[in-house]
């Protein structure tokens, strides 16, 4: 080809392409002009939304904590209700409460509170309250019984028996665990029933876990509680009486359980429940060998169909009482069962996650109550100035009402209210004297109130070190204080 015909080649190319080569550079800054409208819409509109929620988040955070303060001071206000103590005492508990929610047991702090109401309820003494409490929060956790069933079953049960104290408590719920782990019984039906043979336990001067010896026997052979209960206190009176009285009657309970009539008075006076066992195992045998025992129970007076079939249900599986009467014996004297078994279950994965939540719920309980202290003293003088603002508002008027409506708020910020309101009250008597005619001259005036403001916001904040460091060296100086 020659050269000038390969010259007039490329600059046909190169005139035909050009035009091309501009549409497109335009095209593509079109383009990027679109999309850099489009990505700042989408910052602003985002923006936009996150400042909202962030704000939204924020003012449930603190009303979330506030609430939490409130929660819990009307849940532990139920176990003042019920106890005396000191207010020294009751802050003490409050903090033991918080602390083993937070560290120690998978319970709600304020469901922790409602077992120490229930206690208190119940007539345990403020002393043994703390022990008592985690004792029946334990006891809930690890049995079919509700912690509310716990409390009061476990209250009345102590109290009626007549000891309330930690050993005493500890074995009552170690053994109701044990016995409702090796026994076809559940420890409600155990609980239920001991709480109705404590009367006559106590009159035979029965142990509390001989007592719960004889409730789980009872609701082993089928018993329900309401009916075991009555039967068995029916049996144990009438065998205080026989061995009491002396004569016929104490004669027949010592054949049938096969001593000397002083044998047996011994026994129901140093062992009661043993002497039960005696009794129904000589039941059995007399039994098995033809003897018919109905007239002989009708004799000792126990002849009525519920305390009938009890003794007799029991003479027939009187090793199922032996056993329980051992068992319960070694369960209270280890006084282990119940711990055991709460110390499985405290390794759950949902017991880690109660107590993770309620740490952050004691963050939210320390928090919150300040925080509603704090904004009922920002929103007394806040009321106060509002009234007298609307007493000044009619004479002030234009330009220096507007002025003192935005200072109000601004001293609502910088919490200087207390200050301004007696600023106000100046400038008010001022102008009315006829010294400060103008709005510029009011403006003066309030500017300078909100400066001392901000000089006494900077000494508090100054100030919060040393606070703290009282609050640490003594809580309970502190918490009187404030």
């Amino acid at each position: 080809m020659p050269a000038g015909a390969l010259a007039s080649a490329f600059v046909n190319v190169y005139y035909n392409t050009s035009g091309l080569n501009k549409t497109f550079f335009k095209d593509q800054q079109t383009v990027h002009n679109h999309a850099a409208r489009a990505a700042n819409t989408f910052n602003s509109r985002f923006g936009t939304l996150f400042a909202g929620a962030a704000t939204y988040g924020m003012i449930n955070f603190f009303k979330n904590m506030g609430q939490a303060a409130v929660d819990f001071e009307r849940s532990f206000g139920g176990i003042k209700k019920t106890v005396e103590a000191t207010d020294e005492q009751f802050f003490n508990l409050e903090r033991r409460f918080r602390a083993i929610a937070a560290n120690e047991l998978p319970i709600d702090v304020n469901e922790l509170d409602r077992i120490g109401e229930i206690v208190g309820q119940m007539g345990v003494p403020f002393e043994d309250i703390e022990h008592f409490t985690t004792t029946v929060a334990k006891l809930g956790m690890t049995t079919n019984l509700s912690f509310e069933q716990a409390a009061m079953g476990v209250g009345r049960f102590a109290s009626i028996m007549g000891r309330t104290d930690k050993e005493t408590v500890s074995k009552i719920a170690n053994t109701i665990v044990d016995l409702g782990n090796k026994f076809n019984t559940v420890e409600s039906d155990i609980l239920n029933t001991a709480v109705r043979m404590a009367g006559a336990a106590k009159t035979m001067k029965l142990t509390e876990t001989a007592t719960l010896a004889l409730a789980n026997a009872a609701n082993a052979i089928g018993m329900q509680p309401e009916a075991a209960g009555t039967a068995m206190s029916r049996i144990m009176i009438e065998m205080k009486k026989g061995a009491s009285a002396g004569g016929r009657q104490l004669q027949i309970l010592s054949d049938i359980s096969g001593m000397t009539a002083g044998q047996f008075k011994n026994l129901v006076e140093k062992s009661p429940e043993e002497a039960f066992y005696n009794l129904a195992r000589g039941l059995k045998e007399l039994g098995d060998t033809g003897v018919n025992v109905f007239p002989i129970i009708q004799k000792l007076g126990m002849g009525d169909a519920r305390v009938l079939r009890t003794v007799l249900g029991l003479s027939q599986a009187n090793d199922v009482l032996k056993k329980s009467i051992i068992e319960a014996r070694d369960a209270g004297v280890k006084s282990n069962a119940m711990e055991l078994e709460f110390g499985k279950r405290k390794e759950w994965m949902s017991s880690r996650l109660q107590v993770l939540k309620n740490k952050a719920y004691d963050l939210a309980i320390t928090v919150g109550g300040p925080l509603v202290n704090a904004f009922i003293a920002m929103v007394t003088p806040v009321a106060n100035l509002a009234r007298n603002f609307s007493y000044w508002s009619q004479s002030l008027g234009g330009i220096p009402g507007k002025v003192l409506a935005i200072v109000v708020a601004l001293g609502g910020i910088v919490t200087i209210l207390p200050i301004l309101n007696i600023g106000f009250k100046l400038l008010f008597a001022t102008i009315k004297a006829g010294m400060i005619s103008t709005g510029v001259g009011a403006l003066v005036v309030v500017l300078g109130l909100i400066l001392l403001g901000i000089v006494e916001l900077v000494n508090w904040l100054m100030s919060l070190d040393s606070v703290q460091k009282a609050l640490e060296k003594n809580a309970w100086k502190f918490h009187q204080a404030w």
